[in-house]
């Protein structure tokens, strides 16, 4: 299985800005969020028709270059991408599903993950109800199923609903232990347990019917080294067919005298899984994405310039008190009020903030900001390794920059399918909407 050691990029030069040819796409679905399609380049009829010059209308000749690095492709990106102002693509609204206060299957207490079958159908996971609701592509809504419990075809607290293999819905419980399966009549279809001795499942993607889980093993609790997170093919039963990834601890739980200690803005590892099949990986302290083939080898790595701005004394301050803060604004408890004065943090804002996989290989990398000091409206959530921005980077499936995107405010990208993004906007008044954004290219 590759690890994820650095190469020597000094084992041959530069070879201009071509790039390899595709390898071969295949057919996943992608139960993880976002995505956008391949480039468009305008036509010109004519500078003077138009009333704009030619050079506003196409994109950018690339910048970058792409070199050999010991069998790996490398792909090095500038700082500026290929997309101009005529040429960017954007998003418009076509659907939204919710309300303040009226139709009972249309507010939503928190929606937890969704999912869209082959025939346009859309899975809402309402976590607070237990329920999965189906609506049409037109947001009609068809049916709810489930309930809260530990029987069949009962959930606990659901993580997550995904297309798995033959039209059945997959839903992760980590309380009960294990992925039930439905019909996608709302039929309870058997569920296969998880294997929580082992470690922590935290995230899941579906490729050929079959669950992907990202699998963070316990820590050790007193010194050594920490095992790496995992990314774990399993089939319909649950038993691990393959490990398609192996990504390196990142120190963010450390064990002193006995006692755990938290260290934020660690260089958390990020994982996604590309339309093609192909997976995508980094951690939060670089730039620096390995993308690997349905088999797990790593044939290609995409790089984009950039500078990380080091954490101040000042910084640490900052980011306690909103820590502070998502806590509520009343008086904290002692044990919580220690866990924040004592905790720990890394040297680097983070390079990013997380990764999501789109149509046609694409890929988008959202940003992090670099700053400890903001306004709510400038990012979209607060996390304990990364500030993550609105804006994502856009790279093509080769690996090359495009530009940014910057969705809607409130709005979370869960998944995509054809040139559709899907996911859940939040109002001023933190009511949820389930969204469907079209990509205008």
């Amino acid at each position: 299985m590759p690890t994820q050691s650095e190469m020597n990029q000094g084992d041959s030069g530069p070879r201009g800005d071509s790039v390899e040819p595709r390898e071969p796409a295949g057919d996943p679905v992608v139960g993880r969020v976002v995505g956008m399609n391949r480039l468009m380049a305008a036509a010109m009829l004519s500078a003077a028709a138009l009333g704009c010059s030619a050079d506003s209308r196409v994109a950018r000749e690339w910048a970058g270059t792409v070199y050999d690095s010991a069998g790996v492709t490398v792909v090095a990106n500038p700082a500026a991408g290929l997309w101009t102002e005529a040429t960017a693509w954007s998003l418009k609204e076509e659907l939204r599903i919710g309300v303040v206060i009226g139709d009972p299957m249309r507010e939503f207490g928190f929606i937890a993950g969704l999912a869209v079958d082959d025939a346009g159908r859309i899975y809402v996971l309402d976590s607070m109800a237990r329920e999965i609701r189906v609506f049409d592509p037109d947001g009609k809504f068809l049916s709810a199923f489930a309930q809260r419990g530990s029987g069949p075809g009962e959930l606990n607290s659901p993580s997550a609903v995904l297309i798995g293999g033959g039209d059945t819905i997959l839903v992760p419980d980590v309380p009960n232990g294990r992925v039930q399966r439905f019909l996608t009549d709302g039929s309870p279809a058997g569920q296969s347990p998880m294997d929580l001795a082992r470690g922590f499942p935290l995230s899941w993607a579906t490729r050929d019917g079959l669950l992907l889980e990202e699998l963070r093993p316990h820590p050790p609790s007193s010194s050594g080294e920490a095992p790496p997170a995992l990314v774990l093919l399993r089939d319909g039963g649950g038993q691990v067919v393959e490990t398609l990834l192996e990504m390196e601890d990142s120190g963010a739980l450390q064990y002193r005298n006995g006692m755990a200690h938290m260290v934020a803005f660690s260089p958390e590892p990020r994982w996604a899984l590309l339309e093609d099949g192909r997976l995508v990986s980094g951690r939060l302290s670089a730039y620096r994405l390995e993308i690997r083939d349905r088999n797990g080898r790593m044939g290609r790595v995409v790089t984009k310039s950039f500078e990380p701005r080091p954490l101040r004394d000042s910084d640490r301050q900052a980011l306690r008190e909103r820590i502070r803060g998502v806590y509520g604004s009343g008086p904290l408890s002692a044990e919580r009020e220690q866990m924040i004065r004592t905790m720990e943090f890394g040297t680097h804002f983070p390079a990013f903030a997380s990764l999501f996989g789109g149509p046609d290989g694409t890929l988008w990398v959202q940003q992090a900001l670099q700053v400890s000091s903001f306004e709510p409206h400038e990012i979209a959530s607060f996390g304990l390794h990364a500030i993550a921005a609105r804006e994502y980077d856009i790279f093509d499936r080769e690996g090359r920059y495009q530009g940014t995107m910057t969705p809607p405010r409130g709005f979370d990208p869960m998944m995509a399918q054809g040139e559709h993004l899907y996911g859940v906007q939040r109002d001023d008044l933190d009511v949820q909407y389930v969204v469907r954004l079209r990509v205008v290219r």
